[in-house]
């Protein structure tokens, strides 16, 4: 049985076995007989705001009175606040370590090739050839996307090429990647652009199911061709 504090009141589950505050707070404390401050990374808290268990109640400690709220409340109360923004010199070293994290990710870490400094210079350089978005909660970096016009002769349009896509899995399954892919919506409107295109790997079954919500459509009788120098 584990008690979640907020002020006189108490979410109380036998789920978890640990307590921390609510909404969302840095700073937990373990529950059972040890009462001393225990620090919990924030990411394991922002994780826990999406598996809270149904049956939850929140318990007075005064009066002892339990009343019964839903899950889709505790997920509102610890909702977060996504920022999306274009990346900047100053976010080198963020931008190669999720590169780095997605390579590893997709089973292709050691094949990597980029540097940091190709990357200054073709993201960040005089003439860039692509651009790159970060999604940040509390000023911490979560996400991030690297994107570049294209055009469509079918279309007779530009259109955007998504390279990269990547949320960290700690913040998986709180719409980050919407938030991206919103953001990429909006500059495809704003430039009019015919469409928005992007590959995924066929073995990351929960990656297409996102994008089939986000309404994409999966190719699967176009082959992805390559040369390589």
């Amino acid at each position: 049985m584990a008690k979640f504090h907020d002020g006189n009141w108490s979410l109380v589950t036998g789920h978890l076995s640990f307590v921390l505050t609510l909404p969302c707070s840095p700073t937990p404390v373990r529950a059972g007989l040890e009462t001393r401050p225990y620090r919990l990374p924030t990411e394991q808290l922002y994780f826990l705001s999406i598996t809270i268990a149904s049956n939850i109640y929140w318990t007075s400690e005064k009066s002892f009175s339990t009343v019964r709220v839903s899950k889709q409340w505790i997920h509102q109360m610890c909702d977060i606040n996504i920022q999306i923004r274009l990346a900047t010199v100053e976010d080198l070293e963020q931008v190669f370590s999720f590169i780095r994290q997605k390579a590893a990710f997709d089973g292709y870490l050691d094949e990597l090739q980029a540097t940091p400094e190709q990357l200054e210079k073709t993201l960040f350089g005089r003439s860039p050839l692509a651009r790159v978005l970060l999604a940040e909660v509390d000023n911490c970096a979560i996400a991030f996307a690297l994107f570049f016009y294209t055009y469509s002769s079918f279309l007779g349009k530009p259109s955007i090429w998504l390279d990269d896509l990547f949320v960290q899995p700690h913040m998986r399954g709180q719409r980050v990647g919407t938030a991206l892919l919103n953001y990429l919506s909006t500059l495809a409107s704003e430039n009019d652009c015919g469409r928005i295109e992007w590959t995924v790997n066929v073995n990351n079954d929960r990656g297409i199911e996102f994008y089939q919500k986000q309404g994409a459509q999966i190719l699967d009788r176009i082959r992805l061709c390559r040369l390589s120098y």
